[in-house]
């Protein structure tokens, strides 16, 4: 199971929230989540960008989920993520690699391939200001279907993406 947040830094850590920070880094998080193999896990409340402290202990049955913080987007993004997980072959059943590449202090990079040679690449800069990913895999991805997207520019084997840019590219 992949996710960045459950009861207890909803609660216990309720000032190192990701979401208390950065909504781009929240959001940068969960891409590679969505991407890597397993079962991505959304803990109540993050699809609306909801920061409220919760407690499973205490206040019973007081739960409020503010939906106010511009919910059509958030919840537009996690229903992106959500059909790209459910409906791309390499995303859903493709073997994870991690590339080797010369910013891996900062971006995650993976390779999601099945048996029958469908390819997703995942990169998401969770470093601090802009980075850059060089591979040899982008030759494969002349013509690809870029699904997702933030603050990524591509120039041939080189992809640059801003801090908590990411891209989520399907070989064509």
């Amino acid at each position: 199971m992949r996710g960045i947040e459950h009861h207890d830094t909803a609660n216990d850590n309720y000032y190192g929230r990701v979401e208390k920070f950065s909504h781009e880094k929240c959001e940068a998080a969960y891409v590679l989540c969505y991407c890597l193999d397993g079962v991505p896990f959304l803990y109540n409340g993050c699809e609306y960008k909801d920061s409220n402290r919760h407690s499973i202990f205490s206040l019973k049955g007081t739960y409020y989920i503010d939906r106010s913080t511009d919910p059509a987007e958030r919840f537009a993004f996690f229903q992106k993520l959500a059909e790209l997980h459910r409906t791309e072959p390499a995303l859903l059943y493709g073997n994870t690699e991690f590339l080797h590449h010369e910013s891996m202090d900062d971006i995650c990079a993976i390779a999601r391939t099945t048996e029958d040679g469908a390819q997703a690449i995942c990169l998401v800069n969770l470093g601090r200001g802009t980075k850059t990913f060089t591979h040899d895999i982008l030759e494969n991805y002349v013509g690809e279907k870029l699904v997702m997207r933030r603050g990524m520019t591509r120039c041939n084997n080189t992809i640059i993406l801003e801090q908590y840019g990411y891209a989520v590219l399907i070989k064509q």
